[in-house]
């Protein structure tokens, strides 16, 4: 398979080649492009951010062979220390390669052709954790909205939610599952894999991490922003806490992390800042499911996994629990491994074919039903 990069810059979603494109082999192959989106909802971050994004875009093979072909889309979210280039094996998944992967599927009829976007969310604070923050910019709305329609008006896609579905792992996965609860307008399959927050109460309070101090102590063990330079792993478990009260709890007052953390140091112990706390529980997609079942419904297929060595296998436990609970139909697997160990391998044998199986490829088609007194009755039909 020819592979290749393409870098181009897109301010405001208007597309300048920075650099040449080199093809080797046909048109046929597959291909993926590297680009770079102006995120207009991320200007002005108070973590000094750039608001050029880099986004890698998996083309499957014939993409472009026929100007009339649309191809349903696949949006990919990486976890905590990673960035745009973990699913093309820079980073800590061992043997990740989506693109072959994608390749084998598709060749083999397993996957229909589809667009796998995968934008990079790293910040400062080694996460963004896919929210709307006044500290570290709007990165809800630049992925559910700003992505969404640059990849639409870049690309043969079918701009449809029934052919849109939002994945993602650790990190990624709580994005995965935070915005597909909100943004079922948006998206027609949901896939959070080894979700990090999914049950925030329980991250907060409970989960423990081999090796590292966690639950209540992590949020004591770092001090100050200089911690952050340099992507150590020393105390990494702590500074995705930072991260994410940066994401869900911005407070740009505060001095240290200009975030409000949950747990506060009293006589050497940890204990709950119950106001604080409150405005975390506010982003903690497990206790949303209440607010968001008829969203969920919409859904035409729901899945969520995770290792069942994982430190976080709890907290997704209890998220598939409250889904059942709620009536939502989905699936679940505990499947053996710890936090990264055999995801590249179920990528494709289970997360892509999964997928692949429930987004449409064709076109939704909207019909008239009746009209009267100037009132138009919609009727929507999926595609064959």
């Amino acid at each position: 398979m020819a592979r290749f990069r393409r870098l181009q810059y897109h301010p405001f979603a208007t597309a300048i080649t920075l650099a040449s494109v080199l093809l080797i082999g046909t048109i046929a192959q597959a291909r993926i492009e590297t680009i770079v989106v102006h995120a207009r909802s991320l200007e002005g971050n108070l973590l000094g951010d750039s608001a050029d994004r880099q986004v890698n875009v998996y083309l499957p093979p014939a993409y472009g062979e026929s100007a009339a072909a649309r191809y349903p889309v696949l949006y990919l979210l990486h976890g905590y220390t990673g960035n745009h280039s973990l699913w093309t094996g820079q980073g800590y998944f061992s043997g990740m390669d989506i693109d072959a992967v994608a390749d084998d599927l598709i060749g083999s009829g397993v996957m229909p052709p589809l667009l796998i976007v995968m934008p990079n969310a790293d910040n400062a604070y080694w996460g963004s954790w896919y929210v709307n923050s006044e500290v570290t910019g709007n990165w809800e709305d630049f992925i559910v909205r700003e992505l969404v329609d640059y990849v639409d008006g870049h690309y043969a896609t079918l701009a449809q939610r029934e052919s849109r579905a939002l994945a993602g792992h650790s990190m990624g996965g709580y994005g995965a599952a935070y915005l597909g609860i909100k943004y079922a307008e948006t998206y027609s399959v949901l896939y959070p894999m080894s979700a990090a927050a999914i049950d925030m109460e329980t991250f907060i309070l409970e989960v423990p991490v081999s090796g590292f101090p966690s639950g209540p102590t992590a949020f004591l063990t770092i001090a100050n922003w200089d911690h952050f330079p340099g992507k150590s792993f020393t105390d990494w478990v702590a500074k995705a806490n930072v991260a994410l009260a940066a994401a869900i709890a911005p407070a740009p007052a505060e001095p240290r992390f200009l975030a409000d953390m949950p747990m506060v140091e009293e006589a050497g112990e940890a204990h709950v800042d119950e106001a604080v706390f409150e405005r975390w529980m506010a982003a903690d997609p497990l206790s949303m499911i209440a607010t968001h079942t008829e969203d969920l419904r919409r859904y035409a297929a729901v899945r969520v996994d995770c290792g069942d060595a994982d430190d976080l296998i709890g907290q997704n436990r209890n998220f598939s629990a409250a889904l059942t609970a709620a009536g939502i139909e989905h699936q679940f697997e505990d499947y053996p491994g710890n936090h990264t160990s055999n995801v590249a391998a179920r990528m494709k044998s289970v997360v892509l074919p999964f997928i692949g199986t429930h987004l449409s490829s064709y076109p939704t088609v909207t019909t008239v039903e009746s009209a009267s007194w100037g009132r138009i009755k919609i009727r929507h039909v999926g595609g064959m």
